[in-house]
């Protein structure tokens, strides 16, 4: 792996652990050693998504993991970080392409088609709804089964 993957693999780490912290282009740029336009070039070269994106996939990373431990969808956008039940709703819609009730709900009569496909980081894995890409996830010491 290149010098400029490893960083931003490790921007990534640093990312998914810290998502919740506020973080801001700026402070990540410097962390990873680089100006912050270049850096956001980078990493959506590399990631196919921009910093920010990858924090907003987290925070509905999140707040599905609350509602499928049954929280109210109210409860899970306030506990992940956002304002209220519409920010939830639109938060889904543009990461996971389902609504939070499909997500409360178990995806009742949802069909998931997926595939394992390489990238410049590892492989990774991606599912998609008649809605839309609902997974994307690399295979971090992990196998297919």
């Amino acid at each position: 792996m290149k010098q400029a993957e490893k960083i931003i693999a490790e921007s990534i780490d640093y990312l998914v652990a810290h998502y919740d912290e506020g973080l801001d282009l700026d402070r990540l740029a410097r962390r990873a050693g680089y100006e912050p336009t270049y850096f956001q070039k980078l990493f959506r070269e590399k990631v196919g998504i921009s910093p920010k994106r990858l924090i907003q996939y987290m925070h509905a990373r999140h707040a599905h993991e609350l509602l499928q431990e049954g929280e109210t969808t109210l409860a899970a956008a306030h506990e992940a970080g956002l304002s209220g039940a519409g920010r939830l709703y639109d938060l889904f819609v543009s990461c996971h392409a389902v609504t939070p009730g499909h997500v409360r709900f178990g995806g009742t009569g949802a069909t998931v088609i997926y595939g394992f496909h390489p990238s410049p980081l590892g492989e990774i894995l991606v599912a998609q709804t008649d809605f839309g890409v609902c997974y994307l996830g690399f295979l971090v010491d992990r196998d297919r089964k």
